[in-house]
C-alpha cells in the first residue's frame, strides 16, 4: 500500500487533473516470471507455438534481444545466445 500511495501522490503532483485522486483503484499488471527470471525462449510442444516468456522485471530490458532470438529461432537459424537452458525445447 505503501509504494501505491506513493505513486498516487506523484502522479497527483505531476498530472494534476487526470484523474479523482481521492478515490484511487489499485491493481497489478503481474508479469509472468521463471523462478530464477530466466526466459524461456524457443520453441514449445506444441507445433507452430514458440515461447519467448518468464522475464520477470526485466521483459523490457530484454524485449530486443528476445524478439531478435525468437525470430531466428523460428527462421530456423541458430540464435547468437544458446537458449536452451531457459528450458524451451531446442
Amino acid at each position: 500500500m505503501v509504494r501505491c500511495e506513493a505513486l498516487t501522490r506523484r502522479a497527483a503532483w505531476l498530472f494534476p487533473d487526470a484523474g479523482d485522486y481521492a478515490h484511487p483503484t489499485y491493481w497489478t499488471g503481474l508479469r509472468p516470471s521463471t523462478p530464477s527470471n530466466v526466459p524461456i525462449i524457443g520453441k514449445s510442444r506444441y507445433p507452430n507455438l514458440y515461447l519467448n516468456t518468464g522475464h520477470g522485471t526485466l521483459g523490457w530490458t530484454m524485449a530486443a534481444g528476445s524478439g531478435r532470438a525468437l525470430a531466428e529461432i523460428i527462421s530456423g537459424r541458430k540464435p547468437e545466445v544458446d537458449f536452451r537452458f531457459a528450458g524451451a525445447t531446442p
